[in-house]
């Protein structure tokens, strides 16, 4: 179900069936602040959240059967992601946009994410994925720090996939290599 209406969790809760509804996108909200209304949606699987700029708190997830998530963040504070880590199906995770407080735009690890899709504007950094057991694909969007990405990539220990869906890839000059006198640009 793709619902674009501009109203807050209270109604939301009023109005949405609580069975039936497997998959939900809630696209271009800019009334709902809070996520509570998905507690009482019983057999929920699959939650999309899209151009609701005043979602700032996630704990109404933790717990919750979710086997797919996709959000597009809007300056949330980094330890909102810790949240994540208490939806225990959870194998299909995207998260697009800006932290307020840092450029890693994940929590510190997942134990049943499988496919990992992270995007931002700002240059996207991470640092590891030892703490992702399961992760076996990981998308990466727009700008980012190639090394701190292949660095993390390399520690994930079930990996076998890895998309840098973006336009340019900055690397630095390598070393031992007098020929190469700036960075290296692969595009395409």
């Amino acid at each position: 179900m793709a619902l674009d209406l501009h109203a807050g969790s209270a109604e939301l809760a009023r109005i949405l069936p609580h069975s039936g509804i497997r998959q939900l996108k809630v696209l271009g909200n800019s009334l709902l602040h809070d996520l509570s209304f998905v507690r009482k949606l019983s057999g929920l699987s699959s939650l999309s959240l899209s151009g609701c700029p005043r979602v700032r708190k996630l704990s109404a997830l933790e717990g919750l059967p979710l086997d797919s998530l996709d959000l597009e963040l809007f300056e949330i504070e980094k330890s909102e992601l810790a949240h994540l880590r208490r939806l225990d199906r959870l194998t299909s995770l995207s998260v697009t946009g800006p932290l307020l407080d840092s450029n890693i735009p994940l929590p510190s690890g997942h134990p049943t994410v499988e496919r990992l899709t992270v995007a931002s504007q700002k240059t996207t950094v991470i640092n590891d994925l030892s703490e992702w057991p399961a992760l076996r694909e990981l998308v990466v969007q727009d700008d980012c720090d190639a090394l701190s990405v292949l660095l993390a990539a390399s520690r994930a220990p079930a990996l076998n996939s890895l998309d840098l869906a973006i336009d340019s890839l900055r690397l630095p000059v390598p070393f031992g290599l007098p020929e190469f006198d700036e960075p290296l640009l692969v595009t395409d």
